[in-house]
């Protein structure tokens, strides 16, 4: 299973996550074994130790406003020094705990609470930028609710998220022959708009009309209304097609 996600173009770590259970059974056996080799408890708490020094560093400097610091975070979008301090907290609390006892007992406090912080803290953080909820929430207060959406660069997430009627124009299609049949879309209805990102390769509107949404996946997004089409835009090839998801 690792050999065969390892050769795949797209690694996540849930694609291997079902292995898991499989190498707790194979290595629980020698678990006890192993945990008494002192080189190990000394790794695994010097591991810890480090993590606790640059994640306390790193959340203090964050909070303080230290220049390199506040330009990662405008890059990033988020301010996860609060949650970085709270981690290096968490690892120093290991390290002293663990420092006359077993040093792998370091281990056994830090990660159930890192998990815990991560799902709950962390992934706060990370959703209004590993989500379109904020865009797909700045186009509901633009279009009305019976409106028409279409999407160049499609991102998946985007159908789950939208309450809107949404079309998009080819998962695979050139994204300059997506807008020309976005632009021939568009024409066919009083009620529909773009939404697109703004690095895309543009052709048939007018960047400088268009309305600023935010950012997700790593992309500022923007809506082209009827008033950012251009007058004409020359017709899409013919295997260039539309495809429509309804919510429910």
């Amino acid at each position: 299973m690792l050999l065969f996600f390892s050769i795949s173009p797209g690694k996540r770590g849930v694609y291997i996550l079902p292995a898991l259970p499989m190498l707790a059974l194979i290595t629980a056996p020698y678990l006890t074994e192993v945990l008494a080799q002192k080189w190990l408890n000394r790794l695994i708490w010097s591991i810890i130790a480090i993590i606790a020094g640059v994640f306390v560093t790193a959340g203090l400097a964050g909070l303080l406003g230290l220049e390199a610091l506040t330009e990662l975070e405008a890059k990033l979008r988020t301010q996860p020094w609060g949650l970085c301090l709270a981690v290096g907290v968490l690892a120093s609390f290991a390290t002293i705990f663990s420092f006359k006892k077993a040093k792998f007992i370091s281990w056994i406090i830090f990660i159930p609470g890192l998990w815990a912080l991560y799902s709950t803290w962390g992934y706060r953080l990370r959703d209004p930028i590993k989500t379109p909820k904020a865009v797909i929430a700045n186009i509901a207060q633009i279009i009305p609710a019976d409106a028409e959406l279409g999407i160049i660069g499609l991102k998946e997430q985007f159908l789950l998220f939208s309450p809107f009627k949404t079309t998009h124009f080819g998962y695979h299609t050139l994204q300059d022959l997506q807008f020309i049949k976005a632009w021939q879309w568009q024409a066919e209805s009083e009620n529909r708009y773009i939404l697109a990102f703004k690095k895309a390769p543009l052709k048939c509107f007018d960047i400088n009309k268009a309305i600023d949404l935010g950012w997700a996946h790593r992309r500022d997004w923007i809506l082209y209304t009827k008033e950012s089409r251009l007058a004409t835009c020359k017709k899409p090839p013919e295997d260039v097609h539309t495809f429509t998801f309804q919510p429910k």
